[in-house]
């Protein structure tokens, strides 16, 4: 038996990497676990052991127990151990964004992201944004992802988005979907089964993205019932942004009443919609991504992220970042904002004396939004979403033994309210490792930067877009 320890000793990861492609175990050894799995349960001290792509054991540390022979051990003790986070609707397409026009309410947004610089994009920028996107999220603890890629212009388009998830290690759905700008070729559906049929690897899935209000670009790409049946046709799932107001309250209750809603069909955002069409989500059994930085910070109708009329209806609904160019990246940040604005709901609903006052949100419950919750909002979480034996090996260890965490007092709050990226030890994604010690493996942190800037003022110089870094 091999023992190794988490300090970035040398070979270790090589060591790691050889055992992940012979199907040699490796075993994470005395972490504090968070399995989120209620079988599994969770561990104070515990081994996650890892063979091939799979969860192989889940168990109690015993520092006597003996693994099978060649097993590599890696000592984590003072780590937790948690499954992937899954952000459940990001336009990775904006990553050269990043930040650019922050603090604009979403008419200004969609001016200048989509009428102004999407036009710009190349088949190269598209392939760079997604990669960049999905090892942005790697970083950070996400091992999951959907990408709502509404910048779809012609097959060139989106067959490079979709590769840039797939040599990034990700596990991505990329819901593919119409530009709400510009020209384009006018072959969404053909493109999505296309990407549907091709083989990207064993990681990266698809789904037809549509829009859920008609407001945007017309019931062409909006929430209709021929939409749905066409993706279902294909055999393909339904990601559905832009779901606020009333009109996609209305598209809701009209797929409804006919029978076409259902577990199939992820809503994100869900802002502002009304109670029958809710009532409509709620029977159906659709799934429902959260945005809630985004519905308050760019302003969407009334700007309040429906986390409690989610939760209120058992949906289990998943977080996502969304837009990179104005918002966050982490979904760290969407825990902790998430956490923060239900329970200020709750607490003014009880000070109001509201009738029907929720219960304030523990931090375990904005974990399991974040992983298994999330998992199942873009329905993986068969495969993933907690660290359950025989599920993908999607998995992060997280350090508390940084001057801001130190020491463990309690894991879950520890999770959502005191660490951050840098906190992200080591990330598996059907267990191959993606981050070690700290740092992306594999990745020329130097080259890739120096790929991003050119491509970023390449789209802006075609767009005529000036950037100003002090604005």
């Amino acid at each position: 038996m091999e023992h190794v320890t988490d300090v970035g000793l040398d070979g270790t990861l090589g060591r790691i990497e050889e055992a992940h492609a012979t199907g040699v175990r490796v075993a994470l050894r005395g972490a504090t676990v968070l399995s989120m799995d209620p079988e599994v349960g969770d561990l104070a001290s515990g081994d996650v052991t890892i063979e091939g792509a799979q969860i192989a054991a889940v168990a109690p540390h015993d520092p006597a127990a003996q693994q099978p022979t060649g097993t590599v051990e890696v000592d984590v003790t003072g780590c937790i151990v948690i499954p992937g986070l899954q952000d459940t609707h990001r336009h990775c397409w904006q990553t050269q964004l990043r930040r650019m026009f922050a603090a604009v309410d979403l008419e200004r947004y969609v001016d200048i992201a989509h009428a102004r610089l999407a036009p710009s994009y190349g088949e190269e920028d598209m392939l760079l944004a997604s990669y960049l996107a999905s090892l942005g999220a790697i970083d950070s603890g996400v091992t999951g992802m959907l990408d709502f890629a509404h910048n779809s212009r012609s097959w060139g388009h989106v067959s490079s988005g979709v590769q840039g998830h797939a040599d990034a290690g990700m596990r991505a759905v990329v819901a593919i979907a119409p530009p709400l700008s510009g020209e384009w070729d006018r072959r969404w559906h053909d493109n999505a089964r296309r990407a549907h049929e091709d083989d990207f690897g064993a990681t990266v899935s698809t789904a037809l993205g549509v829009f859920g209000t008609s407001d945007l670009g017309g019931d062409e790409i909006a929430l209709t019932a021929e939409n749905v049946r066409r993706a279902r046709d294909m055999g393909l799932p339904v990601a559905v942004d832009a779901t606020f107001g009333p009109s996609a309250s209305r598209n809701i209750e009209l797929l409804g009443r006919e029978g076409l809603l259902g577990p199939d069909i992820t809503l994100i955002h869900c802002t502002a919609l009304t109670e029958a069409a809710w009532g409509h989500v709620q029977e159906a059994e659709v799934r429902v991504a959260l945005t809630t930085t985004s519905d308050a910070e760019i302003g969407i109708f009334d700007a309040t992220p429906p986390i409690q009329e989610a939760r209120g209806r058992q949906l289990r609904p998943g977080l996502s970042v969304d837009v990179e160019c104005t918002l966050a990246s982490d979904l760290f940040t969407q825990m902790r904002a998430t956490y923060t604005l239900q329970r200020m709901a709750a607490f003014q609903a009880a000070r109001d004396g509201a009738d029907d006052v929720p219960d304030p949100i523990s931090p375990r419950a904005v974990l399991e939004m974040a992983t298994i919750d999330g998992a199942r909002t873009v329905r993986s979480d068969d495969i993933t979403g907690s660290l359950t034996p025989g599920k993908r090996a999607d998995v992060v260890v997280l350090s508390t033994d940084g001057i801001s965490t130190m020491p463990l007092n309690n894991a879950a709050s520890t999770v959502v309210l005191g660490v951050d990226s840098s906190a992200v030890r080591h990330v598996f994604i059907d267990g191959k490792v993606r981050k070690w010690d700290g740092r992306i493996v594999g990745v020329d942190v130097g080259e890739l930067r120096s790929r991003v800037l050119a491509s970023r003022d390449g789209i802006l110089r075609r767009a005529g877009y000036e950037l100003d870094l002090l604005a």
